[in-house]
């Protein structure tokens, strides 16, 4: 083939690579949009709503106002009185103050308190983690339909990148449907746990007569 016949068949051969990611995309949003219909919204506000009664009363922001408090509740739900090493289990580290790290007196093992963790990896502040919880369970009833909040609305709020709004958005939303709100997250933003009838299930009226009088006992606004 020529290269002026090359050139020629270029706009015609990008344009059938649009269509085709348009059409990838097209059938995505039918796989999508059938998924979604099939949710029980109620059921899913009732979900959200569970967890709102269990954030603090003050609001994360106020609770937890820096770095140093997020961090002592990581350690204080992660290990108790007591730090220990994730690898061999050994107590009584010690603190290695050039690398703000704990090194095991055994293994001689260094680790940090999100070591091992959804967060090892991760370069956010803590804060920045329980906020993002904070702000996806307050915000629930706004967005349920669409099950997160609209990225471009949600990396505005956080003032990150796009990219690294979405990845964060991802994981909080995946961290906070686990195990019913306790994953690992959950368990450091839920600080008023509360336990729901044994004899109800969520989808039940009575879960939803117990939920909306345990909100209103708690001055919680809640759109169930």
């Amino acid at each position: 083939m020529s290269r002026a016949c090359t050139w020629a068949c270029r706009p015609l051969h990008n344009l059938m690579k649009a269509w085709s990611r348009a059409l990838q995309e097209a059938q995505k949003m039918v796989r999508t949009s059938w998924a979604v219909s099939r949710i029980n919204w109620e059921l899913e506000r009732a979900w959200w709503g569970l967890l709102r009664i269990q954030l603090p009363a003050e609001g994360i922001a106020a609770r937890f106002q820096d770095e140093a408090a997020c961090l002592e509740r990581l350690v204080e739900q992660r290990w108790g009185k007591h730090v220990s090493c994730p690898r061999c289990g050994a107590g009584r580290p010690f603190i290695v103050p050039a690398v703000a790290r704990w090194q095991c007196r055994e293994c001689r093992h260094q680790f940090s308190a999100t070591s091992g963790t959804m967060l090892g990896y991760s370069k956010l502040p803590l804060r920045t983690w329980f906020l993002s919880a904070d702000y996806m369970i307050r915000h629930a009833p706004a967005y349920v339909h669409h099950l997160m909040p609209a990225l471009e609305e949600y990396a505005a709020w956080t003032g990150l990148h796009y990219n690294t709004a979405s990845r964060l958005r991802r994981r909080t939303y995946d961290d906070l449907r686990t195990n019913g709100g306790q994953g690992f997250l959950g368990k450091l933003v839920l600080v008023n746990p509360v336990k729901p009838p044994a004899d109800t299930t969520p989808d039940s009226p009575d879960f939803l007569v117990w939920l909306r009088k345990e909100a209103e006992d708690r001055s919680i606004p809640l759109e169930i």
